[in-house]
C-alpha cells in the first residue's frame, strides 16, 4: 500500500495502489478489493485480479479534512486515516485559456466553460502525478500550488495571428503579453496555458493520404507544446479526448475508440485511439512543466521518452505497452535554441525495449522522474514544502572558470550540479553534493574531468541547498 495511518495529503486527487499478498483471500470467490472513503463505496477502481493489484483515484474534495479510508478484500479488512491539508505556498501556477482577441466575435461560451473544466481537472491530475512519483523517490509528496481555477487571458492576437506562428514564435508572443499584463512583476506565479483557437486542417491531411505524425503537425494551426521560464503553453487541439469530470478520468485512459483523422489529430504515438492521445498529450504537458521547474530532458522517465505512460500510473496493465521511442530535439534559429519538436523512431533493438519496458512498467509504471530530476524538483521553491520566504536567483553568485574548471559559489551551498547539451538540453552528467545535512557545505566543485565535453556545445546548470539555481553557458 502507498499509503501510511495519519499521513499528510497535500492533493487533492489522491491515487491509492495496493497489493494482496499471502495467503489471503485463497478461499474467496470474490477476489475484488472495495475501498470506502469515510464510508463511502468508490467507483473510481482499476484492477488485475489475477495478479492482486488494484488501483484507486480518490477525490478528496474542496475542503480540507481528516479522511477515513476502509479496504476490505474478503474477510481481510484495513483501516486508517490521513489528514487532507492542501498544499499553500507564496509559490503558485496559475491555469489560463488564451482567447484570441476577435474570438469573442463568435465565441461559444459553453466550449470556453468546458475548457476550463478540462483544464482544471487535469492540472490536479497531474499535481498528484507529481506528488505520488516523488514519493517513490522517497522524497515526500511534495507538489505544486495552484494559485485559482482556470482563468481567460484575452490575447491581443487575432485567430489568424496566431494561425501563421510557429511554435516558438506563439510562446514568445504570448509570454510578452503575460510580462506586460498584471501579472507581470508576480515573479512567484508561473503560468501552464492553453490556446483555445487551435485548428486542425483534417480534410488536407485526408487528401494527401498521410497519416504520419509530422505530416499531421504540419496541418495543425496554433499548435504548440513548449515549456520555459515562468510559461508553459499548449493547443486544445486533443481537448475532444480529454475528460472534464472526474467520474470520466479512467473511462478517458481506456477509451479504445478510434480516431478519425478526417476530423480529430492523433498524438498517440500510434496507438490510433481516444485513450491513447489523452495519455499522450497528457503526459507532454506534466514533461513540459516539467521544464518550467527547471528539468533538463533525459533519456527516459517523464522527462525523456516516457512521458506516453501517464495512464500505467492510474490503470493496471495486465500486459506489456511498448511504444517507439520519442527523440526530443531542439531546432537552432540564428544559433539560438527555440520550441521543441517531437520525432518519433522505433528501438533499434525490439527485444531488448522490450525487456526494458516490462522492467520499468512492473517497477514503476514506466513513468518517472530519474533521481537527478527529482532532486530538482525536492528542492525547487515551487514544489518543496511549504516555504513561504521568496528567494531571489540573483542573488545566488557562481561563476565558473575555465581555466581550473571549477565551479564556485560565492554565499549558498551547492546541491546538484549538472552538464547539459546547449543543442537539446539533454543531461549527460550530474553531481549531487552535501546529499545530507550532516555532511559538509559544498561551495565549489572541480569538473576539469569533463573539460572535453565542456567545450563541446554544452552548459551547466547548478542548483543550490536553498533552491536557486543557475544556468551557466559557457
Amino acid at each position: 500500500l502507498n499509503l501510511h495511518d495519519n499521513e499528510r495529503i497535500p492533493h487533492r486527487f489522491l491515487l491509492i495502489k495496493c497489493k494482496v499478498e499471502g495467503g489471503a483471500g485463497n478461499s474467496c470467490v470474490n477476489k475484488v478489493i472495495s475501498l470506502f472513503l469515510d464510508n463511502k463505496l468508490q467507483s473510481q477502481l482499476s484492477a488485475d485480479c489475477d495478479s492482486r493489484k488494484f488501483k484507486f483515484l480518490l477525490d478528496l474534495g474542496a475542503e480540507n479534512r481528516r479522511c477515513e479510508i476502509r479496504l476490505e478484500y474478503c474477510n481481510a479488512k484495513l483501516e486508517l486515516c490521513i489528514n487532507y491539508e492542501q498544499k499553500q505556498s507564496a509559490y503558485s501556477i496559475q491555469p489560463l485559456i488564451i482567447i484570441a482577441k476577435d474570438e469573442h466575435e463568435d465565441i461559444d461560451k459553453e466550449k470556453v466553460t468546458k475548457y476550463r473544466e478540462i483544464i482544471d481537472m487535469n492540472l490536479l491530475l497531474i499535481q498528484s502525478v507529481y506528488a505520488e512519483k516523488l514519493n517513490e523517490r522517497s522524497m515526500g509528496r511534495l507538489c505544486f500550488h495552484l494559485r485559482d481555477k482556470c482563468l481567460v487571458f484575452n490575447s491581443r492576437l487575432t485567430k489568424e495571428e496566431i494561425w501563421k506562428l510557429n511554435e516558438n514564435e506563439l510562446w514568445s508572443s504570448i509570454a510578452k503579453e503575460l510580462l506586460l499584463s498584471e501579472w507581470g512583476n508576480q515573479s512567484n506565479v508561473k503560468f501552464v496555458a492553453f490556446i483555445s483557437c487551435s485548428k486542425y486542417l483534417g480534410n488536407e491531411v485526408l487528401k494527401s493520404q498521410n497519416f504520419s505524425y509530422e505530416n499531421i503537425r504540419k496541418h495543425m494551426l496554433g499548435h504548440v507544446a513548449c515549456g520555459t521560464g515562468g510559461l508553459a503553453l499548449f493547443s486544445s487541439s486533443y481537448f475532444y479526448a480529454w475528460p472534464n469530470e472526474f467520474t470520466n478520468i479512467l473511462e478517458s485512459f481506456n477509451d479504445k475508440r478510434k480516431i478519425d483523422l478526417g476530423k480529430q489529430p492523433d498524438d498517440s504515438n500510434y496507438r490510433k485511439t481516444y485513450g491513447g492521445v489523452y495519455a499522450s498529450s497528457l503526459g507532454a504537458v506534466c514533461h513540459e512543466i516539467g521544464h518550467i521547474f527547471d528539468l533538463g530532458h533525459d533519456l527516459e522517465g517523464v522527462m525523456g521518452s516516457n512521458f506516453d505512460y501517464i495512464n500505467h500510473v492510474f490503470v493496471v496493465h495486465k500486459t506489456t505497452e511498448h511504444l517507439p521511442r520519442r527523440v526530443v530535439m531542439e531546432i537552432k534559429s540564428q544559433g539560438n535554441p527555440v520550441a521543441k519538436q517531437r520525432f518519433t523512431q522505433l528501438k533499434k533493438t525490439p527485444a531488448e525495449g522490450f525487456l526494458n519496458s516490462y522492467r520499468e512498467q512492473k517497477e514503476n509504471d514506466s513513468f518517472y522522474f530519474s533521481a537527478n530530476s527529482a532532486i530538482i524538483l525536492s528542492h525547487h521553491p515551487w514544489l518543496k514544502c511549504d516555504e513561504d520566504d521568496l528567494i531571489d536567483n540573483n542573488d545566488f553568485l557562481v561563476d565558473f572558470s575555465k581555466d581550473d574548471c571549477i565551479i564556485r559559489s560565492h554565499k549558498y551551498p551547492i546541491k546538484l550540479i549538472e552538464i547539459r547539451t546547449n543543442s537539446n538540453s539533454l543531461i549527460t552528467h550530474w553531481f549531487e553534493l552535501q546529499k545530507t545535512k550532516e555532511e559538509q557545505a559544498v561551495l565549489q566543485y572541480d569538473v576539469s574531468k569533463y573539460r572535453k565535453q565542456l567545450e563541446n556545445e554544452c552548459h551547466l546548470f547548478v542548483m543550490s541547498i536553498k533552491g536557486h539555481s543557475k544556468k551557466i553557458w559557457l
